[in-house]
């Protein structure tokens, strides 16, 4: 049976049809808006808030409203909040059991959506640097939603290769770690995507020209301050309809800046066939 329908339920149905929304292939806005309607046509309530906080040992609302007698708290302990069904009309059959019930599937319902959400931190982070990966920026393609007052800039770090193959690996590591804190201070995380070895990709909408142009400036004046060095080029549109084709001519605009770098800095790109691995930052060795 569904709310929908029109048909008021019993406690037991209406228990059973909570219950039966408890396991969900996606726990999005559009679940958690089916959830509260469903609690809304059950408790026929003037409201529901999870808006609450202690004021002198008594719980209120952000209106700063203490909870009346006959409101409902639902302790959800996984996530540390609350939710409250304020002066419910419905008169329960047996209260104290459906309350209990009620708030063991919400805390199940929450649980979930933690777990589900750490699963999709394993699949779409980057394990080394905390960022988002490509996969993430794969599943934002296939979206195709359009992007509002959005800024696309490509990144790429400059003498990745040569680094790893003069130092090792975890030198390599240490200049990719670098480079994404200073991503990471400058910008969203969740505009932050790790595509390739040594690029990046900051995707950054609802934001204006001028704001997205000064925060490229801080955060090539942030890399400044380290041992590393970026190239990147960006783009701005008061809307993108095509998101791969903005990132393409962001990464052209990456590429001729790079090319630039090349030429200033011949040494950050050696064959590296003719560098021979000297354990630690020091004089480097060709090999003949």
């Amino acid at each position: 049976m569904n709310p929908k329908e029109g048909k008021k339920m019993t406690d037991n149905e209406f228990l059973l049809y909570l219950n039966a929304l408890t396991i969900s292939e996606e726990y999005d806005d559009a679940y958690f808006k089916k959830l509260f309607q469903a609690l809304f046509m059950f408790f026929e309530p003037d409201s529901i808030s999870n808006d609450i906080f202690k004021r002198d040992g008594e719980l209120v609302n952000k209106n700063d409203d203490a909870l009346g007698e006959d409101d409902i708290i639902f302790n959800l302990s996984s996530i540390s909040s609350h939710i409250i069904i304020r002066n419910p009309r419905k008169k329960l059959e047996n209260k104290e059991f459906t309350i209990k019930f009620i708030q063991t599937i919400l805390n199940n319902i929450f649980e979930n959506k933690k777990i589900q959400d750490r699963l999709k931190l394993d699949k779409y982070m980057d394990p080394l640097l905390s960022v988002y990966n490509r996969s993430a920026y794969t599943d934002l393609l296939d979206s195709k939603k359009p992007f509002q007052s959005t800024g696309v800039a490509f990144v790429d770090v400059n003498g990745l290769g040569v680094e790893n193959n003069m130092y090792g690996h975890e030198a390599g590591d240490l200049m990719l770690q670098t480079i994404a804190k200073c991503l990471k201070n400058k910008f969203r995380l969740k505009d932050i995507y790790r595509i390739g070895g040594d690029e990046f990709l900051i995707i950054c909408n609802n934001i204006d020209e001028e704001h997205f142009q000064d925060k490229l400036d801080e955060l090539q004046e942030l890399v400044n301050l380290t041992e590393y060095s970026i190239s990147l080029g960006f783009i701005y549109r008061e809307r993108i309809d095509d998101l791969k084709e903005a990132v393409d001519e962001a990464n052209i605009l990456m590429k001729a800046n790079k090319e630039k770098f090349r030429k200033e800095h011949p040494e950050k790109y050696l064959n590296k066939y003719d560098v021979t691995y000297v354990g630690k930052k020091g004089t480097s060795l060709h090999s003949n």
